[in-house]
């Protein structure tokens, strides 16, 4: 129980940020699931496309085919706990559109494995570019995440991931 209202209210912000950091985590994971492509890069771009999908739809049980049986992050014990906290997420914000846009992905070796860089926003209503982004003023996270493959599809292993403080440098390159 905390001690006094603005503690209660600190809380709340961290928890909520963690909640929407695992929504991103999973958001980027579907979105690199899916396409014609059957390379290491297109199948995780497709794999991201799916789980964004079902965070937007909350279709929990595609949500938790998106992450390795054995998941783990700072944030979640386990893979039950991450699906928990974007449910919880999801129950107080009725409408959330999630905006990605890759960085690197990388699948060394056998391509078993592999890495990418995904920035995530959410926002209320649906974005269509970096620029309408900006525009928004939406918060807009990094997620590095770690891949294997299970039963044929690029899994989520671990995620982390932090805030872009200025979503501009993305367009740039910078």
């Amino acid at each position: 129980m905390c001690s006094a209202y603005a503690e209660c209210a600190r809380h709340g912000r961290r928890r909520q940020r963690h909640l929407a950091a695992v929504l991103l985590v999973i958001a980027v994971a579907l979105l690199t699931a899916c396409g014609d492509d059957t390379s290491p890069e297109a199948r995780v771009r497709a794999r991201v496309s799916m789980c964004v999908d079902a965070v937007e739809s909350r279709d929990l049980t595609a949500l938790r085919d998106c992450l390795v049986v054995d998941y783990r992050d700072t944030h979640h014990a386990d893979r039950r706990a991450a699906v928990q906290s974007v449910l919880a997420y999801r129950l107080r914000h009725r409408v959330v559109y999630l905006f990605t846009h890759f960085g690197p992905i990388e699948a060394p070796g056998d391509a078993s494995t592999a890495r990418s860089t995904v920035y995530v926003a959410m926002t209320g209503v649906p974005v269509e570019s970096l620029q309408a982004l900006i525009s928004l003023q939406a918060d807009l996270y990094r997620f590095d995440l770690d891949w294997r493959v299970e039963d044929d599809d690029y899994r989520i292993t671990r995620a982390e991931w932090q805030r872009v403080d200025d979503p501009r440098r993305i367009i740039t390159g910078e």
